[in-house]
């Protein structure tokens, strides 16, 4: 394991334009190890075999586990997107990824070309009418798809490549873990919120105690009283706008900042504790905004697939797992899925006890039955027990059950041994949400809005002595 942590490794996807570079055509990309500021890699052509790249005989893995440092990260760039930005000095270039990158990044998008998403060939242009389009004569609706089909990212790209070319901008020295991680503390009932513009868009890149007399960036303060209620909206890149009360189960957004061309990540929590804020942020801007009072990982939903306004919830389930780093602050907040209980017959989940716990969770499944699976004699069950197993190896994973006629369902795995246990009410369905490809998923609780808000000792599963085990928390 050690050794796997000292080499270098890749994503398939470009950062500039998110389509996957083909690897098997060094011709058309290049790679920029962000440890290395002497060599010029950009003008080096690579070389791949058997899925691996090498370059000036430096040998480059597909990711393996996310134990591995930030630093020791290669990134692999099509030539075509490089074009964009190639007046950019090294230094420039790896503030500019820090920034654009999407927040969750995974080891692949599934689209793979040559050239990237913003290229378009000539014979394709010959093809369409001849003419230029004013576009800013077009309603706002169509700008807004137009927009939408890369060219608002290469938009936002060319100008904060511009941006950051100006001398008062710093390169930037990478450090071990991609974000840094501040626990902002506001004794009173005004948050003062920073705002920063980067690309012609407006981020928030921090949050303060107004007595503290901050004023590095444009702000705003805004009073909270005795609110509980705490939303976050980010486009994929960064916080574009938060949320301290809501109306009728809708976010009260203080600043009404769009995420187009992007898309959106919602969270929310409604017994936050507003006077203790965990900040997650890149170089430049917030990255995610969490309440210290909750004990698990954070999820942020697609905003088209999110729970029901007024329901509660919770923070992922409270367990340790091997590849997991407290250092890492991108391991307390995941990319969330909601699985909604409320049309279900029968519920089937898939167990990898070896690693990752449980992957996936299917409502309804009439074709797969290789998992655990239960069926639901009438309606879905309100009541849920969750179990936290530890294996022979030390990981530990989540096991769900429901209350059926009385009895709990499906029955525990023979392997490991059960160390803690909860149940809870009222639900109606669960999340589940990724950080990095092979860690485990995390695994969340939706509760109906008549359930009553959990005390703070109770929101997450208090497990015992993590001290054997690479916990986050």
């Amino acid at each position: 394991m050690a050794s796997l942590r000292r080499s270098p490794y890749f994503y398939l996807t470009c950062p500039l334009c998110q389509q996957d570079v083909d690897i098997t055509q060094p011709a058309f990309y290049r790679v920029f190890p962000l440890y290395d500021v002497y060599f010029p890699w950009l003008e080096e052509a690579p070389q791949c075999k058997e899925g691996l790249v090498f370059v000036q005989g430096i040998l480059f893995h597909t990711l393996r586990f996310e134990e591995v440092e930030y630093s020791r990260r290669g990134v692999l760039m099509h030539r075509r997107c490089l074009g964009f930005v190639q007046r950019l000095p090294e230094g420039k270039l790896r503030r500019l990824l820090d920034v654009i990158e999407p927040t969750f990044l995974c080891d692949s998008t599934g689209l793979e070309s040559e050239n990237g998403a913003f290229y378009y060939p000539r014979s394709e242009l010959e093809k369409g009418q001849s003419g230029d389009v004013d576009l800013a004569r077009l309603p706002v609706e169509i700008r807004n798809m137009i927009s939408g089909y890369d060219v608002g990212r290469l938009e936002f790209l060319v100008r904060l490549a511009g941006q950051l070319a100006k001398p008062h901008i710093e390169p930037l020295t990478i450090p071990d873990t991609r974000f840094d991680i501040a626990i902002v503390e506001i004794p009173g009932t005004i948050m003062r919120i920073h705002l920063i513009d980067l690309g012609g868009r407006s981020y928030i890149c921090c949050v303060s105690d107004p007595a503290s007399g901050d004023t590095r960036q444009l702000y705003r303060d805004y009073e909270f009283g005795e609110s509980r209620y705490l939303a976050i909206k980010t486009d994929g890149i960064g916080v574009v706008d938060m949320a301290l009360d809501e109306s009728n189960g809708r976010p009260n957004w203080i600043f009404n900042h769009s995420t187009r061309p992007f898309g959106k990540e919602i969270s929310r929590v409604r017994d936050a504790d507003l006077h203790k804020l965990r900040v997650i942020s890149d170089s430049m801007k917030c990255r995610a905004i969490l309440a210290t009072n909750r004990g698990g990982v954070e999820p942020y939903f697609d905003a088209a697939a999110k729970p029901p306004g007024n329901s509660w919830i919770d923070s992922s389930l409270r367990v340790g797992s091997r590849p997991s780093k407290h250092t890492n602050p991108s391991t307390y907040f995941a990319q969330a899925r909601y699985i909604s209980f409320e049309q279900a017959k029968s519920i089937t989940f898939y167990v990898n006890l070896v690693r990752l716990g449980i992957t996936e969770i299917y409502v309804n499944d009439t074709e797969n039955h290789r998992g655990y699976t239960v069926q639901f004699p009438e309606r879905p069950p309100t009541r849920m027990k969750v179990s936290v197993c530890r294996l022979s190896q030390g990981q530990q994973h989540p096991f769900i059950q429901f209350d059926i006629d009385g009895q709990w369902m499906p029955s525990l795995p023979q392997s490991g041994i059960i160390i803690q246990q909860v149940v809870v009410d009222k639900v109606i369905g669960v999340w589940l949400g990724e950080t990095f490809p092979l860690d485990p998923i995390h695994i969340g609780v939706v509760r109906h809005e008549s359930a009553p808000s959990l005390p703070p000792g109770e929101q997450t599963m208090r497990v015992p002595d993590l001290s054997t085990f690479t916990s986050r928390w």
